[in-house]
């Protein structure tokens, strides 16, 4: 049985060979037909050197949910090590995240934290396909998170 679904449409741009600009609109329906909506806007700055790359991404994000007419502000810290398998279409990942609470008076300064790690396989210069495993825990409670990803571009 599967908890939530999650849809996303995106734009990203590269300003710079080492920069990610991405801007996206997420429509989220979980279990017990709640619904949500999430804006995102993210920088991601990169190095790369042989097969690795490392990136920090930080992403503003808001969520309307629709349940109880309320707003949720964060910015999210990730922390990612990609390293391409030579002469494959694989890659592999692992990452860490930080969940940061932007409302007036948190109670906190982080919400949660993530840890995960992840294939993809690049098909083509448009089509990606990726799995993923993630674990979430804040003060009070943790979730266990697998998940499929398809990533479609036109962008070469």
């Amino acid at each position: 049985m599967f908890d939530a679904s999650y849809t996303s449409v995106g734009v990203n741009y590269k300003p710079h060979p080492r920069v990610s600009l991405l801007g996206a609109y997420e429509f989220q329906y979980l279990a017990g037909d709640e619904m949500r909506h999430r804006l995102k806007l993210m920088v991601t700055p990169n190095v790369k050197f042989g097969d690795f790359t490392l990136s920090l991404r930080e992403r503003f994000q808001m969520t309307y949910s629709m349940a109880d007419q309320s707003y949720d502000w964060l910015l999210r810290s990730r922390l990612r090590l990609d390293y391409m398998i030579p002469s494959t279409p694989l890659g592999t990942y692992i990452y860490a995240e930080m969940y940061n609470p932007l409302e007036t008076n948190p109670a906190c300064w982080y919400d949660m934290f993530g840890y995960g790690a992840g294939l993809d396989w690049v098909i083509d210069d448009n089509n990606i396909l990726g799995l993923f495993y993630e674990f979430s825990h804040s003060v009070d409670s943790y979730y266990h998170l697998i998940g499929v990803a398809y990533v479609l571009g036109w962008w070469k």
